[in-house]
């Protein structure tokens, strides 16, 4: 078998582990039991030398590979032979978290695995099809995934622990609530062209509706469901502020998963909410989406706050300093209830309108 023979056959090696790989990540199995002792601060600094590898080897490959003057064939098996065996070792990584960590953390490394894995097959895929020739399309390819490794070793981009995953899911939405509620805000602001203007300017927006007039029972269901939105955004900061930015080591991880969870569940009934409000509004479709807002407001209390059992003792269980714990667990409570209150002010605006029809 010639060098480049032997190339393209680790290449194919290569390809294979991958996808192996990226399966793996999917079905979420577990390593053998004997391999579960390994601490999260171990693994993650395994983890962490695992990208430099393959960052390394993907280079050496490359370099290897281009054609100008012409591929060392040989120079390149040793390395590609590590990145097949590093791209496993990565998987194996992943798989070792699932045992004993959060949910939400595992779901970060697996996603990041996944984007580094996608982007060594793409690098293999373009040196095999192309014959091993083709250098600016391998540099482009080597360049993607140098990006993904450097970005993911910077400080502070991979959690450390599954409260640091669910406060970054909890500041990522954030950042998206805060999105809706700048739409909400301008739902119903008019256009200050005059109409001379909007004969040159037609941005196309009339046909979609866009610039009718709202009704006045359709301003105030908008001042409502501003009311609600501005005291569920409040409470989800500081959900993000007093509950997720502890640096004690006590976690709950079932309780942290559940609560990037909801989360998401509240950021996406926040956007259907919101979109509901233009006008012509729609009552019974308004009632559907506050039904899903209300509800995943009503989940995050219930995670802070299962069974009943009081608000003091759940905060406890998520670390939160003694020193500061009454203060807070009044502030939620009083958070929740004027929820409770602007989301049944809400209600009664569309209730008005089914005893009207």
């Amino acid at each position: 078998m010639s060098e480049s023979q032997k190339a393209l056959s680790a290449l194919n090696l290569l390809l294979d582990n991958c996808r192996i790989g990226l399966t793996a990540l999917v079905d979420g199995s577990l390593p053998d039991n004997d391999q579960l002792n390994a601490s999260f601060s171990t693994i993650r600094t395994d983890f962490g030398s695992i990208l430099s590898l393959l960052y390394s080897s993907a280079t050496k490959v490359a370099l290897a590979l281009k054609p100008a003057p012409s591929p060392q064939y040989k120079a390149a098996l040793v390395p590609l032979q590590d990145l097949s065996n590093n791209t496993a070792a990565l998987v194996h990584s992943v798989r070792l978290m699932r045992q004993s960590q959060g949910a939400t953390l595992v779901l970060e490394y697996e996603g990041l695995s996944k984007n580094i894995l996608v982007a060594i097959q793409a690098f293999a895929n373009g040196l095999s099809q192309s014959n091993l020739g083709s250098h600016e399309e391998t540099f482009i390819a080597v360049g993607k995934l140098h990006e993904l490794i450097d970005n993911a070793k910077k400080p502070n981009v991979l959690s450390s622990d599954n409260r640091a995953a669910v406060r970054r899911r909890w500041v990522q939405d954030y950042e998206s609530l805060v999105d809706g509620w700048e739409e909400l805000q301008d739902i119903d602001k008019t256009s200050d062209m005059e109409d001379g203007d909007e004969d040159e300017f037609d941005d196309g927006w009339d046909e979609l509706g866009s610039k009718q007039t709202f009704a006045p029972s359709e301003l105030e269901r908008i001042e409502k469901v501003r009311a609600l939105v501005k005291v569920a955004n409040l409470l989800h900061t500081r959900v993000v502020k007093d509950l997720l930015s502890s640096n004690t080591h006590k976690q709950d991880n079932v309780t942290l998963d559940n609560l990037a969870t909801y989360s998401a569940q509240l950021l996406s009934a926040s956007d259907e909410l919101i979109s509901s409000m233009y006008t012509p509004q729609q009552p019974t479709a308004i009632s559907l989406h506050l039904s899903s807002y209300l509800g995943a407001l009503k989940a995050i209390q219930h995670a802070l706050n299962p069974k009943n059992e009081d608000l003091e003792q759940q905060l406890s269980a998520l670390s939160v300093s003694n020193a500061s714990l009454s203060k807070k667990t009044k502030w939620l409570k009083t958070c929740f209830d004027l929820i409770d209150k602007a989301g049944a002010q809400v209600s009664e605006t569309l209730v008005a309108v089914k005893e009207s029809s």
